[in-house]
């Protein structure tokens, strides 16, 4: 059977629109921290009580969950409450510790967020925290599993070197 013209015609700009949908990326999660915690309706977590001249701090820094959730596409977790149950995972005591206020809590912020960006080298200290941060995520990561957050957990490998 010999197509005609219009035929022809239609089916070839259906190739072509399914090849060009094909090639589009998945629109991604564009989380920040506030907007992440304002979506799961959680407030910053400040557990564990800490001494004075110390603050509660992530240890697996929220900035670095936001960025391997950014890297997947906005399908992936449809679920009622997946990002609250996700954001009470590093909430929890496990990943928290007490840290010097100020100084050492900007230092590995900003550790993490050059590891993030990935724009320039990591200072001595800067590596320091990262290298603690790995050595936790590496001991805490399989919890993610009991959670269904694969792939976050894997977005987060990505991310970190090493873990």
């Amino acid at each position: 059977m010999l197509l005609t013209p219009p035929q022809i015609f239609f089916v070839c700009e259906c190739v072509i629109e399914r090849r060009r949908t094909m090639a589009e990326k998945p629109e991604r999660y564009a989380f920040t921290v506030n907007s992440l915690l304002e979506f799961a309706d959680r407030p910053r977590s400040s557990k564990p009580r800490c001494k004075s001249g110390y603050d509660s701090d992530h240890i697996v820094e929220l900035q670095l969950v936001v960025a391997a959730l950014n890297s997947l596409a906005k399908t992936i977790y449809s679920r009622k409450g997946w990002a609250s149950e996700l954001v009470d995972f590093f909430n929890e005591d496990a990943n928290k510790m007490c840290i010097p206020q100020e100084d050492n809590r900007r230092w590995k912020r900003n550790a993490v967020a050059k590891l993030i960006r990935a724009d320039e080298e990591l200072t001595p200290g800067e590596l320091e925290w990262i290298r603690y941060i790995q050595y936790h995520w590496n001991g805490f990561r399989n919890d993610l599993d009991d959670h269904d957050f694969k792939l976050v957990k894997s977005s987060i490998d990505d991310i970190l070197p090493g873990a």
